[in-house]
């Protein structure tokens, strides 16, 4: 799970941001200022697991020769609909310049990418001096306005606001590099603020190698829970996707843990681990489980490998998926 920290409207260019008080240094991404006339804008996002997600708090602290902030980071009450990507906006000056930050859709955040072949864009506006007053319009190029969503707004810590814009599309016509147009008018400001999102050309994207592993002996022995591992490795770029199924249903994701993809130099590729636990029973009653992973660079977009007890090996299938939408939401 990624969440991320923005600041906007500020002077001067230097500024930091920490996380939890720089008590984590892990997982962190902070990407250099972004100018908007005379203003910066910076952001950094933090990945995390979602039991972290769910039982520890989590705050963002921006300091500049200016100013000091610290924004605690609040769980919304339900999942936005580009799912993973929770944003804490912070505008330490006076409403000035409204920032518009697009976002392209994420594999790992919305299985819609992949699954139901609907790639959800964003358009996210920052610094708003009023909940009001606003209106988005979503264009694509050469087919005319596109139906949206726009959530509620969202009240920040100076007192400004930021709020979302949704819209969908195609993924083959977001694969073909068609562009989208966002567009942001406020009453009393007389020129709008656009955003043009497309997908960028990914070079050397390199499908994952999926390896799949059994209880070890000792967790045999125990005759209490087995844990099957699951590796996807040499993937790029880092969007991915990793469950389980047995009997051609989902497993729910509380019942497995997924690491955060890691970065390795040596093949300039990521890797992953996911690892479920099952009672020893189903185990010893011979019940199949299959890893499932979604990355761009396969074929079909999904591979899926299988193991039971009698094989100890597993089996590898290119599949299409038809997942229900139960569980598509983030923790």
């Amino acid at each position: 799970i990624s969440i991320g920290c923005l600041a906007s409207g500020y002077l001067p260019q230097t500024l930091s941001i920490k996380w939890n008080a720089g008590a984590i240094q892990d997982g962190i991404m902070n990407f250099p200022p972004i100018s908007n006339g005379d203003l910066y804008t910076s952001s950094s996002q933090l990945t995390i697991s979602a039991s972290d997600w769910k039982n520890k708090p989590y705050s963002c602290t921006v300091t500049s020769p200016s100013f000091f902030l610290n924004v605690p980071h609040r769980r919304p009450p339900s999942p936005a609909p580009h799912a993973c990507v929770n944003l804490v906006s912070v505008t330490p000056l006076s409403p000035g310049p409204i920032p518009i930050f697009p976002l392209a859709p994420s594999v790992s955040a919305s299985l819609d990418l992949l699954v139901n072949k609907i790639a959800p864009l964003t358009c996210l506006a920052s610094n708003l001096p009023s909940s009001t007053g606003y209106k988005f319009t979503w264009l694509q190029e050469g087919g005319g306005n596109l139906p949206f969503t726009t959530e509620d707004p969202t009240l920040n810590e100076n007192g400004t606001y930021s709020v979302a814009s949704v819209c969908s599309t195609t993924i083959d016509a977001w694969d073909k590099g068609t562009k989208y147009t966002c567009t942001l008018t406020y009453t009393g400001i007389t020129s709008p603020f656009i955003k043009i999102i497309s997908k960028g050309t990914e070079d050397n994207m390199s499908p994952p190698i999926v390896a799949l592993f059994p209880p070890t002996s000792e967790e045999e022995s125990s005759k209490e829970y087995v844990t099957y591992t699951c590796m996807a490795s040499n993937f790029y770029p880092i969007d991915i996707y990793i469950g389980w199924s047995q009997d051609n249903q989902e497993i729910h994701k509380s019942l497995y843990v997924n690491s955060d993809p890691t970065w390795e130099v040596e093949n300039a590729s990521y890797f992953i681990v996911s690892k479920l636990k099952v009672p020893y029973e189903d185990w010893k009653e011979n019940k199949a489980v299959s890893c499932v992973v979604g990355h761009k660079a396969l074929p079909l977009h999904f591979i899926q490998r299988t193991i039971d007890k009698t094989t100890g090996k597993p089996t590898k299938t290119f599949v299409n998926i038809y997942m229900s939408d139960s569980n598509l939401s983030c923790p």
